[in-house]
């Protein structure tokens, strides 16, 4: 693991003194890192601090309790793995002549940003700091806003000096804290009342003001798309349709003869957005006309086109190249997905990839439980 050390001198000519510090960081691994710093001058002591940062990749597990990955449910344990490792945990023990103390942080990511531990998004954070004749406990939240590489954010704290209200905003590295004391007396009714409506006023910002102003946002980006990309999306519509039609006849072979052989048919397929593909089922409205405007197409055929001896296996590349079909979704961003509804042996089944998963069917896995309907004692 990689480590590294620092000296910082600094002289101040009014007093006539040489400040040091010698601070030295370890990689401990991807997610923890250790920090000793000794200092000497004015302020003299020793810091010493460990980190726990969120991994950069999430696993496939989802906040859903949902492995996208493995198509399952997740455990419990695997649930409690998930939740801690993407917080960030700083400890931090100061030993000096005007600051003895230990300080505890945890904060968990919020929203889009759970798996970073809110770096770019909103975050929950719970601070708490003992030392000598001192305490001090602080609940806060905020959002960094990375696009400004500003944070904002509000915390209650419950302390020896009493209640008090923090207002914080960051810039560029720089932080400016407001305080603003409720009270003198450390009173743990008042700072829970406190941070009620403080929590109260965060979810009403984010519900009624953020929220709204993002999704229009959202949309307006995907109407200036679907501008930009119509002319290439109306061209790869019409080539992809050119292409079904040549392959009519091969369709219909491919399809009579699986039907007869009790094998592979493919009875729908949707392809687009992930979004859209996710809440798409099978008994919904033919998509034909509509593509651009619901970011789906309609596939079945040109699935059918590939099977073979009731087999399709297709890799690990866009499926978006599949011969007759196209991308009908506006932004490049936005990721695809692919959803099939097919019978073999007579039985249902459906799965859902993305679109640079292989896929593979049929498999069992994608069997559809088929419900009997209940019979009345004789």
């Amino acid at each position: 693991m990689n480590s590294s050390s620092m000296l910082e001198a600094t002289y101040d000519s009014n007093q006539d003194l040489l400040n040091l510090v010698l601070s030295m960081v370890r990689q401990l691994s991807d997610r923890w890192m250790s920090q000793l710093a000794w200092v000497t001058g004015a302020q003299h002591g020793v810091m010493w601090t460990i980190r726990h940062s969120p991994a950069h990749e999430g696993g496939g597990l989802v906040d859903g309790g949902f492995d996208e990955k493995e198509d399952r449910r997740i455990s419990l344990r695997e649930r409690l793995v998930m939740f801690f490792s993407t917080m960030i945990f700083n400890t931090t023990c100061r030993l000096g002549s005007f600051d003895t103390s230990l300080s505890v942080s945890i904060q968990k990511g919020l929203g889009s940003s759970w798996q970073d531990g809110g770096i770019s998004g909103g975050f929950a954070k719970l601070r708490a700091k003992a030392g000598i004749g001192m305490w001090d406990l602080e609940f806060s939240g905020g959002r960094n806003i990375i696009d400004w590489n500003t944070s904002l954010g509000a915390g209650v704290s419950l302390s020896v000096q009493g209640v008090t209200l923090r207002l914080k905003i960051g810039r560029g590295g720089h932080k400016i804290s407001i305080p603003v004391l409720l009270s003198s007396e450390t009173r743990p009714g008042l700072a829970t009342v406190a941070l009620s409506m403080l929590v109260g006023v965060a979810a009403f910002v984010q519900y009624q003001i953020v929220n709204p102003i993002q999704m229009a946002q959202l949309l307006e980006a995907k109407e200036e798309a679907r501008r930009t990309r119509k002319v290439a999306m109306e061209r790869s519509q019409s080539d992809a349709e050119a292409s079904l039609e040549l392959m009519t006849v091969a369709i219909e072979r491919s399809r009579e003869q699986e039907e007869e052989a009790m094998g592979l048919v493919i009875t729908r397929a949707l392809f687009g957005s992930a979004e859209a593909v996710k809440k798409a089922t099978v008994e919904m409205e033919s998509v034909k006309g509509r593509e651009i405007e619901l970011e789906l197409v309609e596939c079945a055929d040109a699935l059918q086109y590939l099977v073979q001896e009731s087999k399709v296996l297709l890799y690990t590349s866009s499926k978006s190249s599949i011969q007759g079909v196209w991308d009908p979704t506006a932004l490049e961003d936005d990721e695809r997905a692919l959803a099939v509804w097919y019978n073999f042996r007579g039985l249902p089944h459906y799965c859902i990839i993305d679109s640079y998963e292989p896929l593979e069917i049929p498999l069992r896995s994608h069997r559809l439980e088929i419900v009997q309907p209940a019979t009345g004692s004789q």
